[in-house]
């Protein structure tokens, strides 16, 4: 029972470590994002 549940929580931890990953990829990609959109207007100004 004791190894099943130290495997359960392995599994957990991985799960979360990727939804993290998952997660600053995608704030990556949004402040990406935001820059491009800031760019003209430096241009502009």
């Amino acid at each position: 029972a004791e190894e099943q549940r130290t495997s359960t929580n392995r599994r957990t931890k991985n799960q979360h470590q990727q939804r993290i990953k998952e997660a600053a990829e995608e704030q990556r990609t949004s402040d990406e994002r935001t820059d491009e959109r800031k760019e003209p207007d430096c241009v502009c100004g």
